[in-house]
């Protein structure tokens, strides 16, 4: 389910220039919040142990790769609880240029688990919801069901093109119609355009995010310059919309910059507004999440950034 996944927690913190690490992996189970990590079973080897720690009880369940000898994981894994009890976790396993993909699904209240190979890029699975999932890898959009038999899956219910993102949200709280019973986002890479679907994934209505935005203001480009990109990305019911200048680098130095931030939450149906980020980094990936704490939510952006072989997160706040 994906609003079980979470992006902060008093465990994970920054270093001391406000960086987190690059991927972490938080779950919340039971109001309780598990950290799902690897690590290896000899110092300085390969990694090929899988560790769920409960971060409120401390108490670990560990787990090795045993699919072949000298196996390592793949540096990313995708998990997230997929009914009140089970934890799934899928992630590649590599040796030399071989891979498998393997899905583990631990009951937390037994703690059994089970495995399944399959061919599937299993990292790669972006919960929808609670009713659906995608893979990153090739679009094909499945009922939750399959998320345990990806051995032998059924026909996918929906399917994206290329680079096409998909995510659920709920609209009622706009007074227009159309827009009241969209139930999914779909988005393409380096558009601004987005298209609303019912729960069937039928198309009801196309909207330039822009347009959400009155206090929408272009970004200044140079002459012939084409350093510009942007991002959407929706999550918690919220949509963010970032729009970049590029930071670019020179011999004479680094010529900073710019990323715009919009975000819209559908649950007030309001805007949310953020600082624009000064760049002198790459910037990927954007999550816009709430966080809650003592009772009070407050929405925040994870990014994901880096500049040449370094990478790391980093959380913004709204004002």
């Amino acid at each position: 389910m994906s609003d079980t996944i979470i992006y902060e927690h008093n465990s994970i913190r920054p270093n001391n220039i406000n960086r987190l690490p690059r991927w972490y992996h938080l779950i919340k189970s039971n109001n309780q919040v598990l950290h799902i990590y690897s690590e290896s079973v000899l110092q300085g080897g390969y990694e090929n142990i899988i560790v769920i720690k409960n971060l409120n009880t401390h108490e670990k369940i560990k787990f090795q790769i045993k699919l072949y000898k000298d196996a390592s994981l793949s540096n990313r894994l995708s998990t997230f609880m997929y009914s009140d009890s089970i934890l799934w976790i899928g992630v590649g396993v590599l040796k030399g240029v071989e891979r498998k993909n393997i899905v583990y699904t631990v009951n937390m209240q037994t703690k059994e688990i089970k495995s399944t190979i399959t061919t599937e890029s299993v990292e790669t699975i972006i919960p929808i919801g609670q009713k659906y999932f995608y893979l990153e890898s090739n679009g094909k959009v499945f009922d939750w069901k399959n998320l345990v038999k990806l051995d032998n899956p059924t026909e996918p219910v929906y399917e994206l093109l290329k680079d096409d993102g998909l995510f659920p949200i709920d609209w009622s709280s706009s007074s227009i119609g159309n827009l009241a019973n969209s139930s999914f986002i779909k988005t393409q890479i380096d558009s601004e355009f987005i298209e609303l679907l019912d729960e069937n994934f039928k198309f009801i209505f196309q909207l330039n995010v822009k347009d959400l935005f009155p206090n929408y203001t272009g970004l200044p480009v140079n002459g012939d310059s084409d350093n510009t990109e942007i991002i959407i990305s929706v999550n918690d019911n919220l949509l963010l919309y970032l729009d970049m200048i590029n930071y670019e680098e020179h011999r004479g130095g680094i010529v900073p910059g710019i990323a715009n931030c919009y975000c819209w939450d559908f649950t007030t149906n309001l805007q949310v507004k953020f600082p624009s980020i000064k760049l002198s980094h790459w910037i990927n990936n954007v999550v816009p999440f709430r966080s809650y704490d003592n009772g009070s939510c407050k929405i925040k952006i994870l990014s994901r950034e880096g500049v040449n072989a370094a990478s790391w997160s980093k959380i913004y706040e709204s004002v």
